[in-house]
């Protein structure tokens, strides 16, 4: 598989897992309880700002996923943002290794968030710096 093809699969892959937590938007509160103590995080903080909070980061991972998908469609499109959001991404994923260790998260919880967002993003970055800037087609109309 060519660098261009790969990193588009890539591109298309990390967005569907974040379009993923578009569903969790609209889990009941009882089945985020739930699932809040089923994953070892004790009992749920029953509270607006909690649902608020779980809803919203849920809804705009959905969002960021749906603007990634839109990119893989059309790279030759959009080829000069690919290399700014994946350093917005190495970022973000420094930021929640931070986050997760001052919040004491569990181990299993810091080890699959901010590194591996960070190690996707410097793949995906390395594939976009080897591949040939795609050409654009120009309408004649």
């Amino acid at each position: 598989m060519n660098p261009q093809k790969l990193l588009i699969l890539l591109l298309r892959f990390n967005a569907l897992i974040l379009c993923l937590a578009i569903p969790t938007a609209f889990l009941s509160v009882s089945t985020m309880a739930k699932t809040h103590e089923f994953i070892g995080l004790g009992e749920f903080p029953h509270a607006p700002i909690t649902e608020y909070l779980a809803r919203s980061c849920s809804l705009l991972y959905g969002l960021h996923g749906f603007v990634l998908l839109l990119i893989s469609l059309k790279p030759e499109r959009y080829w000069d943002l690919i290399g700014p959001i994946m350093l917005a991404h190495v970022a973000l994923g420094t930021g929640l290794l931070v986050v997760d260790l001052s919040a004491g998260m569990p181990w299993y919880w810091t080890a699959a968030e901010g590194g591996p967002i960070m190690a996707f993003a410097f793949l995906i970055l390395l594939l976009w710096h080897r591949c040939p800037r795609p050409k654009l087609e120009v309408s004649s109309t």
